[in-house]
């Protein structure tokens, strides 16, 4: 039985389907919770990340991905290093 919070997020994105005919197709709201295919978790964590590093760098914060190579399982390994802050000053700030 699906959750309350699931009832929400299916809502939502019906009412944005309808709102947005033409890429209704991209984002099926099945319904009941299943795992979603492999193209859609990747575009999922593509935009995450992309929301992420712009919050990032909106926050004033310099940052480093660096590359580790496979772990365990053909896992790839990723670590941040050489956080800084970064002299922002915001536009509306005087």
């Amino acid at each position: 039985m699906p959750t309350k919070h699931y009832e929400r997020v299916r809502e939502f994105m019906q009412g944005c389907q309808k709102n947005m005919p033409k890429t209704a197709h991209l984002q099926a709201t099945p319904s009941y919770p299943l795992i979603p295919p492999p193209e859609v978790r990747l575009r999922r964590a593509k935009l995450i990340m992309e929301e992420a590093l712009e919050t990032v760098q909106a926050l004033g914060v310099d940052m480093t991905l660096r590359y580790h190579g496979a772990g365990a399982a053909g896992m790839s390994r990723w670590s941040l290093s050489c956080w800084s802050l970064l002299p922002i000053q915001p536009a509306w700030y005087t």
